[in-house]
């Protein structure tokens, strides 16, 4: 989920649009202050599951053409999902207990709970490559997206 809309800070000065979701009204309400003390116009709230309708509605129409990538931290477990060619990160194993898998999702690729870890992504003219690393900085799953990248300088 969202949460405070800590991420946010990071993501909504690097991408021309960010859809946020998460379940709890509440959350969102500590986001969205979040969002306008940092006069962020850039970025969608969604109260939904992340794999609800409303979520998949405002991915599709509000990124244009479409997401390059959904990320998500809630359950404490790393997951790499394709949803209609949109990669999904599930990246929740910062520190807190992990989970265990339940039912595979069919658009599950790659699942991973045996050690913490964190995202790291690296965009070039190139391309841009997602991996998830654990602490022992050990690349556990790496997914690239090829299409070249616009250049923007960072505020």
């Amino acid at each position: 989920g969202t949460g405070d809309g800590r991420l946010l800070e990071v993501l909504a000065p690097l991408y021309e649009r960010v859809v946020a979701v998460d379940r709890s009204a509440a959350q969102l309400a500590i986001a969205a202050e979040r969002v306008a003390q940092r006069g962020f116009d850039n970025v969608d709230l969604v109260e939904d599951e992340l794999d609800g309708a409303a979520a998949l509605r405002a991915v599709r129409q509000r990124s244009k053409p479409g997401a390059d990538a959904v990320f998500a931290g809630h359950d404490h477990v790393y997951e790499r999902l394709d949803v209609d060619g949109v990669p999904y990160f599930v990246d929740g194993l910062g520190g807190a207990a992990r989970y265990e898998f339940g039912t595979v999702d069919a658009h599950s690729r790659f699942r991973f709970n045996a050690a913490h870890g964190a995202m790291r992504v690296t965009a070039s003219e190139d391309g841009v490559d997602y991996e998830f690393v654990d602490v022992d900085d050990r690349v556990v799953d790496r997914w690239r997206d090829g299409r070249a990248c616009a250049r923007k300088e960072a505020p």
